[in-house]
């Protein structure tokens, strides 16, 4: 099948705000101050489309804090943009109109302060899922830190989400790796794990996709490959691309 990829981004991820109700520990989203105005997230999805992009994900910070998130949401539709938007699932989105994939955070980092139950990750799904969310569309982010904690949540969870992405906690270690070799053959939910670019890049000897077909911007307009890696701001998503693509260097070499 021929390749889509045209040398510009096809994915673009969009920390909203750097606001959150919950104070997890490691989370390095915390210390970014900044939210965008929503005249300047309508105008770097106006951009995104002109530059080629075919997806958009929000993040924050707590997306469900963004008092503008229904109007992004609805302009991102009127581009024919596939969206999604990443939550702790604390709250609700104050939005009526739904993104395409709905992604909550479940794993010890997020958890930890407010011992959070499997039957409470269950409602918070089952609540988006009856707000408008089709179950299919519905997944996890887990942060890895170990293999119990893992199978805890993946089991206790596996009939109540569409996709798990499994992201690399960070700084990697090989200790991490070896344990999460058995996902390569896992049965559980064989067909509906990811991983993250790193984790991909590491199981496959790959080169990451970051940078490449895709990009982030900040709440304070800082662009980078990825939100592990340190970036630069820009009046708009054309310079930031212009500096992003021959930009090198990765955590993962």
């Amino acid at each position: 099948m021929k390749s889509i990829y045209t040398g510009n981004p096809l994915s673009l991820h969009i920390l909203l705000t750097s606001k959150c109700n919950k104070s997890c520990p490691g989370c390095f989203y915390k210390d970014n101050t900044g939210e965008l105005k929503p005249s300047q997230v309508i105008q770097i999805l106006t951009d995104a489309k002109a530059l080629g992009i075919k997806s958009v994900a929000f993040g924050g910070g707590e997306p469900a804090l963004y008092p503008y998130l229904d109007e992004i949401l609805y302009y991102a539709k009127t581009l024919d943009l596939t969206t999604a938007v990443t939550t702790n699932g604390s709250l609700p989105l104050l939005t009526n109109i739904y993104p395409d994939y709905l992604h909550i955070s479940v794993d010890s980092m997020h958890m930890k302060m407010d011992k959070i139950s499997i039957e409470e990750i269950i409602g918070a799904m089952e609540y988006y899922k009856f707000a408008g969310m089709s179950y299919c569309n519905t997944g996890i982010n887990h942060i890895y830190h170990t293999w119990d904690e893992l199978m805890f949540w993946m089991n206790g969870l596996k009939n109540h989400f569409g996709e798990w992405i499994i992201i690399l906690k960070k700084p990697i270690t090989q200790k991490i790796l070896e344990e999460l070799q058995p996902l390569k053959n896992n049965t559980i939910v064989s067909d509906r794990i990811m991983f993250d670019s790193c984790l991909w890049k590491l199981f496959n000897k790959g080169t990451c996709s970051q940078g490449i077909y895709s990009m982030c911007i900040n709440s304070d307009m800082t662009m980078s490959k990825c939100s592990n890696i340190p970036g630069k701001k820009f009046d708009n998503i054309f310079e930031g691309w212009n500096w992003i693509k021959n930009q090198e260097g990765c955590l993962i070499e």
